[in-house]
């Protein structure tokens, strides 16, 4: 169903969803991730403290182990309710558009929407409870750029009717389709290495420890599944473990970038394609690979790692507007 509310509404949604993913991110940089060692409260209250005199009642019957403040504490219950209120009104959504639609992929898109939302708030109450898993952390900071994703889609989808694509159309659909996936892929890559705290183990680029190959512990880096139990603030790989998550993060970024690069060079040799999109997710990615190597040489200050995070969604999300027009004129 195409309608102006609904495109204003996928459109609030998906900014929500950016400004959400940006707090996320802004937290757990700043170490904020267990600033409540509780859920979805804080210290039992629905707000958290507002001072340390506060702050230390508390902690007579919250004990943790890591260092906390009012502000990490109000950091992480600041990021829960944009969180909360981005997924409730999701979920308001998807319950519209199954009863509206009559499209089966766009019904079975709502109910997707709806076990999403949900499995998001477990992952949110679980990084609480399980202590900054590396493994939860990550799906935590993915589940909310597909989230967000989801709604660019259906902003994309409701400004006008689809139309059929035309023949020569597909081609460089395609191509955007693979960028989209092989983007999604560092996400994951790039969603580690913030979980597992490896941005900061190599201060140098291109080289790291004076060459393109230093030495790395790719099985303990990869470990996914790593001991329950323990607290991960700050990360307990060892540091050649870390430095396997960093520079695979090195060597894939520089793959996906070549390969936008091919696919926006065919894509703006199609004169009927608007060149508009193509050059945007080129600029984008031209500030993303930049934000990437001043963080390395710069030690990964708060503001510009949480611009990286945002800027990967971002690269995301204007893939998606390119695979749209690209793909529907």
């Amino acid at each position: 169903m195409h309608s102006p509310t609904n495109t204003y509404l996928y459109f609030t949604l998906m900014v929500w969803g950016c400004l959400t993913v940006f707090l996320g991110a802004f937290t757990r940089i700043s170490d904020a991730g267990l600033g409540c060692p509780d859920w979805p409260g804080c210290f039992g209250e629905i707000t958290a403290p507002f001072s340390d005199a506060e702050l230390s009642e508390a902690l007579t019957q919250y004990p943790i182990d890591v260092h906390v403040s009012p502000y990490k504490a109000w950091l992480e219950m600041i990021h829960r309710y944009a969180a909360s209120l981005f997924g409730g009104i999701i979920i308001l959504v998807a319950f519209q558009l199954y009863r509206s639609e009559n499209n089966s992929f766009k019904k079975m898109m709502s109910i997707l929407l709806i076990g999403l939302v949900l499995f998001q708030g477990a992952l949110g109450m679980w990084t609480v409870t399980l202590k900054l898993h590396p493994l939860i952390v990550m799906g935590h900071l993915l589940g909310g750029m597909l989230l967000t994703s989801i709604m660019a889609w259906l902003f994309f989808d409701s400004i006008k009717p689809r139309k059929i694509f035309t023949p020569q159309m597909p081609s460089v659909a395609k191509w955007i389709r693979w960028g989209i996936g092989l983007l999604a892929f560092q996400l994951v890559l790039g969603g580690w290495t913030s979980a597992t705290y490896s941005g900061t183990v190599c201060a140098t680029f291109p080289y790291c420890e004076g060459s393109f190959f230093p030495s790395m512990d790719f099985m303990s880096g990869f470990t996914l599944f790593q001991k329950w139990g323990e607290n991960y603030q700050g990360g307990i790989m060892t540091h050649n473990a870390r430095m396997a998550v960093h520079m695979v993060h090195r060597y894939y970024a520089f793959i996906v970038s070549m390969f936008f690069i091919v696919a926006a060079v065919k894509s703006l040799a199609y004169p009927s394609i608007s060149k508009f999109w193509p050059a945007v997710v080129l600029g984008v990615l031209s500030i993303q690979v930049a934000l990437g190597i001043l963080n390395v040489w710069w030690y990964l200050p708060i503001s510009l790692a949480v611009l990286h995070n945002f800027f990967g969604l971002m690269l995301l999300l204007v893939s998606v507007a390119w695979y749209m027009k690209a793909r529907y004129q």
